[in-house]
């Protein structure tokens, strides 16, 4: 770990195989991730009998003053529209949600309830996915999976939900067969379906809800109180429920400092529930508060706190501050936060990283860290804010195999990017490199796998590109609707050569993070089709024109340095493919250059003694991949970045190439970059002459 942290003592459990697509990832704790092509194909799955997922409620008491909000949720649900659920803190969201959800269990339709809390869309889509189908460690590509995901006819219910309308969109996407509902705190104006604005309930509701708290009914005089505070929360639920939970508690202490009858605020509601709580109440309520507003589970708490006093968390539970969800606890209601700040002795959740980090490396099983990826992901956005750099790099490095292992792929990408900047701000290069490598094959899987959007063209042809080129929804859902596309679209590719396959350079041991050695980071080799193949592809707004080298005109620059390690970087004009789209954007070209001037020719060089060394660059864009850089045969050879990524965007990339012949002989390879999506940017063939040392002496000469 960068020569500067503990070792990572994790279980056997969370080293393993995981399937992404058609590949093998093999996650190793402590050495990394390596991928490989499969050949066998996906893995067998099969549909569940009934969806997983959080435990469904059972079907309680009616929800007061709610009938006309179910009644509207039920008619749009009916009529086929996607419903968003929206509202201020404490309003009740998620009591209409479990309520919704209950009502459809108990008539046997099929329910799948999840929490979003803390979580990248990307995790909760996986989540869905393995709620209805017995698929471990497997993750399907995004086509696959929606086809799958076309025959389960279930209620789609999401709590929390923090994404934005594109990832709104996203979730709908992956739910092509479902009802969906999700409860988020502000309405998304750009999603699809109905949206139901939740606010506080109506007076006599509200009254009715404190009676029922209360368990008893209200005098005439209470009754005129009761209105004054329903009036001042705006019949907030949860300001009435801890109400009546303060006026309990008084009931039971006359001593405690708590008003007499309705004279209440809440203010005064929070004093009065402050100065009843126990000492170990309190501790465990700021615990709880330093990760609102996401769930904890008892074992973390434990693992944070030491031990969990279980009366403790029964007198939390009784007064309304905290409630139970899925296998954890979370702040309960709008007056907890009051509470937290009235005892003045709050925490942050920085200061529980070590604790946590702690947890994560002797849990004995890989989905218990998994199922608290959104605690892990806050403790780690507070640390980083506290600059604690030391505290970021241990939590990720010991965090980030179990998410990998357990496809929470969004949140590993976001552990990942803030280890390794954490590693690079604290000089840990050994950790960078992990960071760095693991990212790199996250990114190269992800793009393989959903990197070629493919959309049906106005004139019945298909068009490729990027799939940040185009809106996730309607790529995915072409992909999923248009088998004819699809298909023609494989067979476009398999005509043109178009194969991929990972390797992870020399040992399999993360890459260099310093740009120093040669590259070794994972790469895809791709032969590409020759340039009087080369397609003229187009779409609605959109052509795609791969345009050959001119015929006459500069190539990649070459200067060699003869038998020196040294370089001698030249700029020079590029030599490349364009992409172009109507709207002026300008892609990586998913094609190689070849320079018009002829390959790069190395040698003589001595056999076992001698190195030729050649510079050469080329026009540097954003999605150029610089850290791809790989050469193909490593025996002979070896490559470097000397400027590259440049200092500024129109300056040039400069990489250097080394001939080292092992033995006499000729030899030939091929240097790769690719770009963002794993699709070569530049390839550049250079080959070399390696002589015996005794052939390159010059000969004597009698006189």
């Amino acid at each position: 770990m960068g020569g500067k942290g503990a070792s990572v003592h994790t279980d056997g459990s969370i080293s393993g195989q995981v399937v992404v697509g058609d590949r093998n990832i093999v996650v190793h704790a402590d050495r990394g991730s390596t991928v490989t092509l499969r050949t066998e194909g996906p893995p067998p799955i099969r549909r569940r009998g009934s969806p997983a997922g959080r435990r469904i409620p059972a079907r309680g008491v009616a929800l007061v003053g709610r009938d006309e909000q179910l009644a509207h949720v039920a008619e749009w649900l009916a009529e086929g529209y996607p419903v968003q659920i929206n509202g201020p803190a404490g309003c009740g969201k998620s009591a209409l949600l479990r309520h919704l959800v209950a009502d459809h269990a108990a008539d046997d339709r099929e329910v799948v309830l999840l929490s979003a809390a803390g979580l990248p869309v990307e995790d909760v889509v996986e989540d869905l996915f393995h709620a209805c189908y017995d698929a471990e460690d497997y993750k399907p590509d995004p086509a696959r999976r929606r086809r799958l995901m076309g025959s389960v006819q279930a209620l789609l219910a999401v709590d929390d939900f923090e994404g934005s309308d594109d990832d709104l969109a996203a979730l709908l996407d992956a739910a092509p067969g479902c009802d969906v509902v999700i409860a988020c705190a502000e309405h998304r104006e750009g999603a699809e379906g109905r949206a139901l604005r939740l606010d506080g309930l109506p007076e006599e509701a509200a009254l009715a809800l404190l009676a029922r708290k209360l368990d008893r009914s209200l005098d005439d005089d209470e009754r005129a109180s009761a209105r004054r505070f329903t009036a001042a929360v705006h019949g907030n639920p949860s300001a009435l429920v801890q109400a009546a939970a303060a006026l309990r508690a008084a009931d039971r202490h006359p001593g405690a400092a708590e008003p007499a009858g309705f004279a209440l605020t809440e203010e005064s509601v929070a004093v009065g529930l402050a100065g009843r709580l126990s000492e170990p109440a309190a501790r465990l309520l700021n615990l709880i508060d330093a990760f609102r507003p996401l769930p904890v589970s008892g074992t973390l708490l434990e693992a944070m706190a030491g031990d969990v006093n279980r009366q403790a968390l029964e007198e939390l539970e009784s007064l309304g501050l905290v409630r139970a969800e899925g296998d954890g606890l979370r702040l309960g209601g709008r007056s907890a936060g009051l509470v937290v700040a009235r005892l003045g002795s709050g925490h942050r959740a920085d200061e529980f990283t070590p604790a946590i980090t702690t947890w994560v490396r002797t849990r004995s099983h890989r989905r218990a860290i998994a199922a608290q990826a959104a605690v892990i992901r806050h403790a780690l956005n507070a640390s980083a804010r506290a600059h604690d750099h030391a505290a970021v790099r241990e939590l990720a490095r010991a965090a980030a195999p179990a998410l990998a292992r357990t496809l929470r792929w969004g949140t590993w990408h976001e552990v990942l990017e803030l280890g390794r900047s954490a590693a690079r701000a604290s000089g840990a290069v050994e950790d960078e490199a992990y960071f760095a490598h693991e990212e790199e094959v996250r990114r190269k899987v992800l793009g393989v796998t959903a990197g070629l959007a493919i959309t049906s063209a106005a004139t019945g042809g298909a068009a490729l590109g990027h799939a940040a080129a185009m809106p996730a929804k309607a790529g995915l859902a072409a992909v999923a609707g248009n088998p004819a596309v699809l298909g023609a679209a494989v067979a476009a590719l398999l005509a043109g050569g178009f194969y991929t396959a990972f390797a992870v350079g020399g040992n399999g041991e993360p890459p260099d993070a310093t740009g120093s050695a040669p590259v070794a980071s994972p790469r895809l080799v791709v032969p590409s089709p020759s340039l009087s193949d080369l397609p003229t592809w187009s779409s609605p707004g959109m052509t795609v024109t791969m345009t050959p080298p001119p015929s006459h005109g500069p190539g990649p620059h070459v200067s060699k340095v003869p038998n020196s390690g040294s370089d001698s970087p030249v700029p020079s004009s590029p030599t490349v493919l364009e992409s172009k789209v109507s709207d002026g954007s300008q892609y990586c070209p998913p094609a190689t250059a070849v320079p018009d001037s002829g390959d790069a020719q190395f040698g003589p060089v001595t056999a076992g003694e001698g190195q030729e060394s050649v510079s050469f660059s080329f026009a540097w864009l954003k999605c150029d991949n610089e850290s791809s850089l790989s050469v193909r045969d490593q025996a002979a050879w070896s490559v470097r970045r000397t400027s590259c990524p440049p200092a500024l965007e129109e300056e040039r990339c400069v990489f250097s190439v080394t001939f080292r012949p092992p033995r006499p002989g000729d030899y030939q390879t091929r240097v790769t970059v690719l770009d963002d999506w794993g699709r070569p940017t530049v390839q550049l063939d250079v080959s070399g002459t390696a002589v015996d040392g005794d052939t390159a002496m010059p000969t004597p000469t009698d006189t």
